[in-house]
């Protein structure tokens, strides 16, 4: 018989983790996070652009080795998502602030 520990792949693992609800609460949050950093852009704060700047060049960088390389560290881009969506909701609340 055939055992598998792991699949080569980010999308592939969370799909092989966490199933099909999992991935789809994973790219409802990154659509939530591309939505609010196409908003930031359009912001004149230059704070919250950069850092969402930065943070999304980390997300696309942790997704581009994650298409073709198994991420020990799965756990971290939850923890990663959750930062970005805190940011989010931070410039959300200082825009309707203001």
């Amino acid at each position: 018989m055939w055992s598998f520990t792991h699949v080569h792949g980010f999308f592939l693992s969370i799909l092989y983790d966490l199933g099909l609800i999992g991935l789809g609460i994973f790219f409802v949050m990154v659509v939530i996070l591309i939505r609010g950093f196409f908003r930031m852009l359009r912001s004149e704060d230059s704070y919250y652009r950069t850092m969402l700047c930065s943070f999304y060049a980390g997300l696309i960088a942790f997704s581009s080795n994650g298409l073709i390389e198994f991420e020990y560290f799965m756990p971290l881009i939850w923890v990663y998502l959750g930062v970005g969506i805190a940011v989010l909701r931070l410039f959300r609340k200082e825009e309707n602030a203001s």
